[in-house]
């Protein structure tokens, strides 16, 4: 039989005793923190990009979220800077991710097995740290628990670990540690779903929702951000939102809704099918997720279809 690799509470262990510390030693120039917000004010239109004809654009794709940040930041980087033989594209060209956390802790249980996507997060990088200093942005705003409609920005959280099966973890040498500014919010946990699945049973469960989304874009506003990947934000066992609705929550805010008219340019929903699948095999509560026999990428990539973006019409000639 093949030798399996660390377990993830080891890898947990090695990231805070060895690697987060060399993180602080080798990067003083990336410091750990975080910015609290109890709740985000409602886009400015001085946030806006302006008048200039770019349409938003959305992408689903079937890829751990980690990397596909990783990636698109590396690729803007290189397109933009004049050395190309430098990796790290600069501080006002990094894409954040848009991640699912716990609303009572930082890292959530990151130091057992559950490979969630921010205890997964929390062991491939700095993500703990960050959270576990936070600032609050006003005298009234708290850190934890989150508010209901609140959420932390984490500038830059360094990643150290490649992504993988739970056994697979491998680190990165130091010339290729990179980092992501991540959004924290916390979406609804287990909300009361109807009998299908597929739908919240209470009105105010699906506008608490929509209000987390607004949460999470604002902040990207906020910050200056105008593309900004999406993570497996409300999907799994330990949330269990239903995709069809999380998806058209996301078209409607994105497209229809004043406040974020003309705010971002690129928006990717990174869903990892292989996770998503065998986080529904761990738990008969996750089963939902698949009532109508879809993936909720395919949930996802068929609300985003271009054919149900922009609605063609014809004339009489």
């Amino acid at each position: 039989m093949p030798a399996h690799g660390p377990k993830p509470s080891e890898i947990a262990v090695e990231a805070k005793r060895i690697y987060i510390p060399k993180i602080e030693q080798y990067l003083p120039e990336l410091p750990a923190q975080s910015f609290a917000y109890s709740e985000v004010a409602g886009v400015h239109p001085s946030l806006r990009k302006g008048n200039d004809n770019r349409r938003l654009r959305i992408a689903v794709i079937d890829a751990d979220a980690v990397d596909v940040a990783l990636q698109w930041n590396y690729e803007e980087g290189r397109s933009k800077s004049q050395d190309l033989s430098c990796p790290v594209p600069s501080n006002e060209l990094r894409i954040p991710l848009i991640l699912p956390v716990d609303e009572k802790r930082a890292g959530g249980d990151w130091e057992s097995g559950s490979m969630a996507p921010e205890e997964n997060m929390s062991r491939r990088s700095n993500f703990v740290r960050c959270l576990a200093r936070s600032r609050v942005s006003s005298e009234d705003a708290q850190i934890y628990p989150i508010p209901s409609k609140g959420g932390i920005y984490c500038p830059h959280v360094v990643v150290i670990f490649r992504s993988g099966p739970a056994d697979a973890y491998t680190a990165w040498e130091i010339s290729r540690w990179n980092y992501l500014p991540v959004i924290s919010v916390a979406p609804n946990r287990r909300p009361k779903l109807t009998t299908d699945g597929e739908d919240y049973t209470f009105a105010q469960e699906r506008e608490l929702m929509q209000d987390k989304i607004r949460t999470a874009l604002r902040l990207a506003a906020t910050w200056g951000h105008r593309d900004i990947c999406v993570g497996p934000f409300g999907f799994g066992p330990g949330f269990r939102n239903p995709a069809k609705q999380l998806s058209t929550m996301w078209k409607d805010i994105l497209f229809q809704e004043e406040e974020f008219k003309d705010a971002f340019y690129n928006v990717v929903f990174a869903i990892e099918t292989r996770f998503l699948a065998s986080s529904a095999t761990e738990s008969s509560a996750g089963s939902n997720q698949f009532a109508t026999g879809l993936s909720v990428y395919e949930v996802f990539k068929n609300e985003f279809d271009p054919s149900n973006l922009c609605k063609l019409s014809y004339c009489k000639t």
